[in-house]
């Protein structure tokens, strides 16, 4: 923003108090106070008003965000000479435990779908192998989908917050393409051919712009996120995996790509993250093992390149090398002294 609302002119008198009816409407905790008279110790006490009442800390944090961008506007438009928020402490992020499904789990909910519903199964599988979000998925179109060149392209996403449903821009508002698989292309492809043969016998047609995933015999509506949620969890359950969410979905394509030891940029742009540094810290004990896995593979090779019976330096080379040879410590617990031959 270039300057403050037309109408504005200056910050509110500190006098000035709010209007009768208006104490904390938009809320309730921090509508009291005058923008200039608001300090670190207010907004501390307003962070654990929000974890009192069951807000996550990363919810807290967002506000915390959120509140430090609006006086950083107000002290650039003259209304504030600092910001408090600055000075504030917001409750500290807590790392999620990261629970990805295993693949016997995922085979059995992909299975189970499939059998009531093979629509929503083709999204499962393509949320696993692609990690796109719920979003993303459901606001897809067949003209984003090229079963030719074997490649997706996500460009928007559904929200339906409340009673609206809203079609927007990715979370990071950029476009990726995403190679697909052989399995998943086949998936797509019956999916493809079962769609069109409902809109045929209703006397529709699928075009470019018709939705992936529809319950309109035309589809042009989109699946709707909370729906699809639903769904999934209906079914997760019916399987006692209470602890495989949506999102786990996500999880397992990071995770399993991890472990197969690909880069982490190629994984952060699959996922659509903004930089490879989330990537990073979401996932860092995955990498870890996919690190050591990478060592495994190098010393495999390497190991190669001497002779079985000699894999390691004999004692006598050691000696050669004026190097120090020492004995096993004795049974009572004493060590002899140091021998160079």
């Amino acid at each position: 923003m270039d300057g403050p609302p037309r109408g504005a002119g200056t910050r509110p008198h500190d006098d000035a108090p709010l209007p009768d009816g208006d104490q904390g409407e938009h809320n309730p905790h921090l509508g009291r106070y005058d923008i200039a008279r608001l300090g670190p110790a207010e907004l501390d006490a307003f962070y654990a008003k929000l974890l009192k009442s069951g807000l996550k800390p990363l919810s807290v944090r967002k506000s915390h965000a959120v509140l430090s961008a609006a006086y950083s506007q107000a002290v650039r438009w003259g209304w504030v000479e600092r910001n408090p928020v600055l000075r504030a402490t917001p409750p500290p992020a807590r790392g999620r435990e990261i629970r990805p499904p295993t693949m016997s789990e995922l085979g059995r909910l992909l299975q189970e779908c499939k059998k009531a519903h093979p629509d929503l199964a083709a999204l499962l599988h393509v949320a696993a192998t692609t990690g796109a979000r719920r979003g993303e998925l459901c606001g897809l179109r067949w003209g984003d989908v090229d079963l030719e060149r074997g490649t997706l392209t996500i460009s928007r996403s559904i929200s339906d917050a409340g009673s609206e449903v809203d079609v927007k821009d990715t979370k990071t508002h950029q476009a990726r393409r995403l190679a697909l698989d052989a399995t998943t292309l086949d998936i797509l492809r019956l999916h493809r051919e079962r769609v069109e043969e409902r809109a045929m016998l209703a006397g529709a047609t699928l075009g470019p712009v018709s939705y992936v995933w529809s319950q309109a015999i035309d589809a042009s509506v989109a699946y709707r996120p909370d729906r699809v949620t639903g769904a999934f969890r209906t079914l997760r359950d019916r399987l006692d995996l209470p602890h495989v969410t949506f999102h786990g979905l996500r999880h397992f394509t990071a995770t399993t790509l991890a472990g197969q030891g690909v880069p982490v940029r190629t994984i952060a742009g699959r996922l659509g993250h903004a930089n490879p540094g989330i990537t990073l810290r979401t996932y860092a004990h995955y990498l870890d093992v996919a690190d050591q896995e990478a060592a495994d593979a190098i010393g495999l090779a390497v190991g190669a390149l001497y002779p079985a019976s000699a894999n390691r330096p004999s004692a006598s080379s050691s000696a050669l090398r004026g190097t120090t040879t020492r004995r096993p410590r004795r049974t009572d617990g004493s060590s002899p002294r140091a021998t160079r031959s």
